[in-house]
């Protein structure tokens, strides 16, 4: 049995906030394709921080230059990054922050 798949693009997706700069909102979808799960998972085997930057592009590059402002940001802290991954990752698994802890911990 053949499986027959229909690519449907013209959804609207809703957005969230994930962060802010300097007082300017950025914005990912509230619903992320699963294949974009399937890749995260796949790159996180390999390299994490190569999985934090791809995921984090993936993400906001619909929202008025989040990425860029994020690579911009002097003040950038490792610990402010790996929050907005946490947060990015609690909306792309739909986690809440107690399983993304437990799956991170590889009991999920």
């Amino acid at each position: 049995m053949a499986l027959e798949l229909t690519t449907n693009s013209e959804t609207e997706v809703e957005k969230v906030h994930l962060f802010s700069i300097d007082g300017k909102p950025y914005y990912i979808p509230n619903k992320v394709r699963m294949n974009l799960q399937l890749k995260l998972m796949r790159l996180m085997k390999k390299s994490p921080e190569e999985a934090t930057a791809w995921l984090l592009e993936e993400l906001l590059k619909d929202s008025d230059g989040g990425y860029e402002a994020l690579e911009e940001y002097d003040d950038l802290t490792p610990e402010i990054l790996e929050s907005v991954f946490k947060a990015a990752c609690l909306v792309v698994f739909g986690m809440t922050d107690e399983q993304l802890e437990e799956a991170a911990r590889g009991n999920g």
